[in-house]
């Protein structure tokens, strides 16, 4: 994950519902007055600054409704909490392209792509919250929507759980048989894969959920508790050298990077049997 993209990340959890900020965004939506916010402050950024007036008081979302009233940028550092500056004008590189029409998501975008901080900009027509930061665009979207598709992210998490706990068992029975097949082990590790990809989908719902998603969030630890145990212990069996056992163990697993473990320590054999230990 590139930086800006982690800073997204951050960002999205500072306006998640039940935050300070996210209050007063949704106060600035209510009396669609449309704000231009930016989440940091460097020497970057106060290059960009002109007129306005300084203030570096705490951050009270009724603070920000207020300052929003005003046409300029609010500038919140977001290490402490602080309201920086106010009613702001920023003029940051004109030779930076942008696809936005409105005066202000063009700068936004363009302060984001210069500064490399997260910059939300609130449509007062649309109450729409947009998030810019370095090439990264994201629209913040209202908590039913996140909630709908989340709950149907849950639903096919719990579905692929129960698949791999029946090819677990079936490979399980194999192995005491002495006769368990490259595409058994395949097949185990493709079901751990989609469930690793689904939780970390989820995870991405319920940062931007915030409080709305403790629900949620039970429910996702207790359907995947034990998973990544599990895949270890797969993987421990079934491949040999310990440097290679560790790197995979760190990286995501593919079906495409099973077979070609399989190939590479076994010679294309048509049968795997576990190593066990004494």
């Amino acid at each position: 994950m590139t930086s800006d993209a982690a800073l997204l990340r951050s960002a999205l959890q500072d306006i998640a519902p039940g935050t300070a900020l996210r209050e007063g965004l949704e106060r600035i939506q209510r009396s669609h007055t449309g704000a231009l916010i930016v989440l940091g402050f460097s020497p970057e950024l106060q290059e960009l600054c002109s007129g306005g007036f300084d203030l570096d008081v705490e951050f009270t979302a009724s603070r920000l409704r207020e300052l929003c009233k005003m046409d300029g940028a609010v500038i919140i550092d977001p290490t402490n909490w602080r309201i920086r500056k106010a009613n702001v004008q920023l003029f940051p590189d004109q030779s930076i392209p942008t696809d936005e029409s409105g005066m202000r998501h063009r700068t936004a975008q363009r302060t984001a792509y210069q500064t490399h901080l997260p910059v939300l900009s609130v449509s007062a027509s649309m109450r729409l919250i947009s998030i810019y930061v370095g090439k990264y665009h994201h629209i913040v979207e209202e908590p039913e929507a996140l909630l709908s598709r989340a709950n149907l992210a849950v639903d096919t998490l719990d579905r692929y759980s129960q698949r791999l706990d029946e090819v677990l068992q079936t490979l399980t029975i194999l192995e005491m048989r002495d006769s368990a097949t490259i595409r058994d082990v395949a097949t185990v590790m493709q079901r751990m894969e989609m469930i690793r990809r689904i939780t970390s989908e989820i995870n991405e719902y319920l940062e931007e959920l915030g409080s709305e998603g403790r629900l949620l969030a039970l429910q996702v630890d207790d359907l995947v508790r034990g998973a990544g145990s599990e895949r270890a212990l797969v993987l421990r069996d079934y491949i040999r050298d310990s440097d290679r056992k560790l790197l995979c163990l760190s990286l995501p697993v593919t079906v495409s990077s099973i077979l070609r473990l399989s190939q590479t320590f076994w010679g294309l054999a048509s049968t795997i049997l576990p190593i066990w230990t004494a």
